[in-house]
């Protein structure tokens, strides 16, 4: 009986050898995924459009960050990347976006997704009032630089208060 439990363990520790020496799988590279601190990471910088755009970028208040404290309720959908792209392609996002990041190259463009650098948003835009927008490229800029309110109503409820409220002499109401 010992004899024959030998032989088993001879021989299934024969099968695990061949099992494993048939297999040849060899790690032939290990793939690091960084996120470069630019586009110009991966692209040249000879690209003038690409060179004046990061410039545009770099100095306008959207690179600067100061509005990633606004990242819940309906101020994530232009205060933030994250918002901003799950507003326009109809994504839902969490209450409040953790570790939220400005505004940057890829809010606007995809360029990986599609292949060039077209915009997110190309068609018209309608604000507040109702009333379309559509300026071609600036279709994009108006999905969030625009009024939070109709103005129309807005301005007729400031009207209405200032002709019903009295103010002493010599003050100036301002709306």
């Amino acid at each position: 009986m010992k004899r024959l439990e030998k032989v088993l363990a001879l021989a299934m520790f024969a099968l695990v050898a061949i099992g494993l020496s048939a297999c040849e799988r060899k790690i032939t590279r290990t793939e690091v995924v960084q996120q470069p601190a630019s586009c110009f990471g991966c692209h040249s910088d000879t690209n003038t459009v690409l060179v004046a755009a990061q410039q545009q970028w770099e100095h306008s208040r959207h690179s600067s960050g100061r509005t990633l404290n606004e990242n819940d309720g309906t101020c994530k959908g232009c205060h933030t990347s994250e918002g901003f792209i799950a507003r326009i392609t109809g994504t839902t996002v969490p209450d409040e976006i953790q570790d939220a990041t400005a505004i940057h190259c890829f809010t606007c463009h995809a360029p990986h997704t599609n292949g060039d650098f077209r915009l997110r948003v190309r068609t018209p835009v309608t604000l507040a009032n109702f009333t379309t927008y559509d300026l071609g490229e600036g279709n994009l800029c108006a999905t969030c630089h625009q009024a939070r309110r109709d103005v129309a109503t807005y301005l007729t409820t400031r009207t209405a208060l200032r002709c019903t409220t009295s103010l002493p002499a010599g003050t100036r109401w301002t709306p």
